[in-house]
């Protein structure tokens, strides 16, 4: 990358220098207030109809019908991570118990319990095929869980700490795990082995997100920190420093065209992934973005805070 487009990147993301003006959306367009708590996760349902969060316990909520159609599923455990399947109405959660749980949408009734971690677990997610889960837990491994069996099929030891993030790429082909021991894990799922360690990241990588195309790894990392990788080699596309602001979540549009990235003081930035430029903000929130996910068709972005709220905003028309 040249001087002078890493000097622009950190101009335009500089804590130091403010951000440069740009269009900010400060109305969402539906609210959920929480249960005054921080709210740990967020995801669309596979048509885009429901938003899941989780706190102690889960909500599955529809927007614009009102609380009355709120669902609370899971009890009072503390639940760090929802993620819907994108090619059925499964969902699965996990969280304090260390216990990961299927459930389904259509009659929020659960389903299969997927245990083997010792501890917590931080994150899960899905392959693209729906045929398997992820799961990332506070005891250093990476699982990989069957869900038609409700069996582990693999375990993947590749850090030294805790594993806060998980995410497949869209070929379903490799994983991409990052750990609170600063390091980034490419796996080869189909030959069950390690194609790529990251290492040198500061203060641990808190998210982690692949380009719809597959040929970009976002890292949030160093907790002020985002750098695009290419996906395949794992060298730096560009990165870019925060210094004012602590980013905690990191997420594509289904079609690429945007990056956006939240932070601890609240705010979203949508990001052009190509070269870092500022599209467009998003204020609205009183506490710091815990997570951030697109709905499918890519028109509405959910966000969650550390102070209970969660907010969809209406994208149509500006990108």
């Amino acid at each position: 990358m040249s001087i002078q487009l890493f000097a622009l990147v950190l101009m335009l993301l500089s804590g130091g220098c403010g951000d440069p003006p740009s269009e900010v959306i400060s109305e969402a367009e539906h609210t959920l207030l929480g249960p005054k708590r921080q709210v740990h996760s967020v995801s669309f349902s596979r048509d885009g109809r429901q938003v899941v969060c989780s706190a102690r316990g889960i909500r599955v909520w529809k927007p614009g019908t009102g609380f009355d159609e709120i669902s609370r599923l899971g009890g009072r455990t503390p639940v760090y991570s929802v993620s819907c399947s994108a090619t059925s109405s499964l969902m699965a959660s996990a969280g304090g118990d260390g216990v990961a749980i299927l459930w389904d949408l259509r009659t929020t009734a659960e389903g299969v319990r997927l245990r083997g971690h010792r501890g917590w677990i931080h994150d899960i997610a899905f392959s693209p095929d729906g045929l398997l889960v992820a799961s990332a837990g506070y005891d250093g491994t990476v699982r990989l869980w069957d869900i038609a069996s409700g069996t582990e099929r693999e375990t993947l030891s590749g850090h030294c700490k805790a594993v806060r993030c998980v995410v497949f790429s869209p070929d379903g082909q490799r994983l991409a795990s990052g750990g609170v021991d600063s390091t980034v894990v490419v796996w080869d799922l189909v030959k069950g082995e390690q194609l790529l360690a990251l290492a040198g990241y500061d203060d641990g990588i808190s998210s982690l997100a692949y380009s719809p195309d597959g040929s970009q790894l976002a890292v949030a990392a160093g907790g002020r920190s985002v750098a695009i990788l290419d996906a395949h080699t794992g060298g730096i596309i560009f990165s870019s420093v925060d210094r004012d602001r602590r980013i905690t979540a990191i997420a594509y549009s289904p079609g690429g065209e945007l990056l956006a990235t939240g932070t601890r003081d609240g705010r979203v930035r949508l990001l052009d992934p190509r070269d870092g430029r500022l599209r467009f903000r998003i204020d609205g929130h009183g506490g710091g973005i815990t997570d951030l996910a697109f709905r499918p068709d890519g028109k509405r972005l959910v966000t969650s805070c550390s102070e209970g709220a969660v907010k969809i905003w209406d994208l149509s028309g500006r990108y």
